[in-house]
């Protein structure tokens, strides 16, 4: 760890992101396949697990990204807040156009969980919180910006989009579009508060992906 932490503090700053990267992808199959053999519950935080030690290690680089995401909280906060209500609107409104929604849905909130699933209020609270907060801090805060200069927005936004899909090792739209928006909300207002708060809302969201409204709307299927 001494060694690892002496190599970042002597790496020029603007290297560091790429190195950040780096540390990171063998660290999560190091942990992945600690967890397939010991643990397969925690199979499932890997990802988490792998970006925590890096962010410890690149502590100063993480203080100050936070500190200046904290000098534009408020634009932020509310354009996530914006974003995540036209996100649950747009769920809601697409299964509750299809036939049969109003009933499974009553059902299921109901009964709770049947059959072994999961309802839409089954919700991981450690991906809610924990995961939001390491994710863009590790790759929309510190690696993308500095891989990816933000002078190309097209690039840029594409580029977060395949980060977060590479990063999560969730190779799904639903993932690389949440790395778009993300990006974007950063790109715009230099902030992290909003991609990490539309990033919570979009967990719970897949959680009514997964349970009540795919069960309605068959199509949703093209996010996983």
């Amino acid at each position: 760890m001494d060694g690892t932490l002496a190599i970042i503090k002597n790496t020029p700053t603007n290297s560091r992101p790429l190195l950040c990267l780096l540390l990171y992808i063998p660290s999560f199959f190091l942990l992945r396949t600690y967890c397939i053999k010991s643990n397969p519950q925690l199979l499932e935080f890997a990802p988490l697990l792998a970006a925590f030690p890096i962010l410890m290690l690149c502590l100063k680089d993480t203080i100050r990204l936070w500190k200046k995401t904290f000098q534009f909280w408020k634009s932020s906060c509310l354009t996530g807040a914006i974003l995540s209500i036209s996100l649950y609107t747009f769920l809601y409104s697409l299964c509750f156009g299809a036939e049969g929604m109003g009933l499974e849905y009553g059902v299921v909130l109901n009964k709770g969980a049947s059959d072994g699933v999961p309802t839409a209020f089954s919700i991981n609270w450690i991906r809610v919180i924990i995961e939001p907060l390491l994710y863009q801090t590790l790759f929309t805060g510190l690696i993308l910006p500095g891989v990816m200069h933000q002078s190309n927005r097209i690039a840029f936004l594409y580029f977060g989009g395949i980060l977060f899909t590479t990063g999560s090792f969730q190779l799904n739209l639903a993932v690389f579009f949440l790395g778009v928006i993300s990006a974007f909300l950063f790109d715009r207002q230099k902030s992290l508060l909003g991609p990490v708060i539309f990033h919570a809302n979009a967990v719970i969201a897949g959680q009514l992906l997964e349970t009540v409204f795919l069960s309605s709307v068959p199509m949703l299927l093209i996010f996983f």
